[in-house]
């Protein structure tokens, strides 16, 4: 591909964005947090973490007011890309799918998911 394709250009952007994606979480059992089967690259149920300390704890709504659920939405999403990162060794490959969760007591799961 072309150095100016959209797969070629993931590392490139988080760069241009200033995003430095933190050291892969550690996982807190005996699991993979990353599976590939092909081109298809699964991963665990990642958690707003850095190291083995959890950051946030709580749904938003209820524990979680909307500003911790955006950053906590934004450090899980984080670690999810650094997994990712870790196990293809670059970011500059397509991605077919991507979702999220957030556990939440009130209506604004997306604003919360997308980390806005």
């Amino acid at each position: 591909m072309s150095p100016n394709s959209r797969s070629d250009r993931a590392e490139q952007r988080l760069e241009e964005l200033g995003i430095k994606l933190p050291k892969p979480p550690e996982p807190f059992g005996i699991y993979a947090e990353a599976v590939q089967t092909g081109n298809l690259l699964f991963l665990t149920g990642m958690l707003p973490t850095e190291g083995r300390e959890a950051k946030f704890i709580g749904r938003v709504g209820a524990e979680l007011d909307a500003e911790a659920g955006h950053a906590a939405a934004r450090l899980a999403a984080l670690n999810g890309l650094a997994v990712a990162r870790e196990h293809l060794g670059s970011l500059d490959s397509q991605a077919d799918r991507a979702a999220g969760r957030v556990g939440s007591n009130f209506g604004r799961r997306p604003q919360s998911t997308e980390g806005r």
